[in-house]
């Protein structure tokens, strides 16, 4: 939760982080790793739909990886879950905005 609690705080700091142009699948040597741990997040989130900052984590990364529809559908899923998340609330925003 560190690592989600530190994107967060990313978010909060820098209000056009948004708008950065970070695809985090292009930061990996090897985007099939990336697939397989995105994949399993998304397991993870499917088998334990408790998890607020895992359902986070992953509309996160869908957003930040070119993926802002996929990404709004899950934070909308999220803000239902967790209305009172105002990261989410800002990401599903952005991830609105084209």
């Amino acid at each position: 939760e560190g690592a989600v609690a530190d994107l967060r705080r990313g978010l909060q700091l820098v209000s056009d982080w948004t708008d950065s142009g970070i695809d985090m699948r292009r930061q990996y040597l090897h985007p099939e790793q990336f697939d397989a741990q995105l994949e399993a997040l998304g397991d993870h989130v499917a088998d334990h739909g408790q998890d607020a900052e895992a359902r986070f984590l992953y509309g996160y990364i869908h957003f930040f990886s070119g993926e802002r529809a996929k990404a709004s559908t899950i934070l909308r899923h999220h803000l239902q879950l967790t209305p009172d998340d105002p990261e989410g609330a800002f990401l599903l925003g952005a991830s609105m905005m084209e």
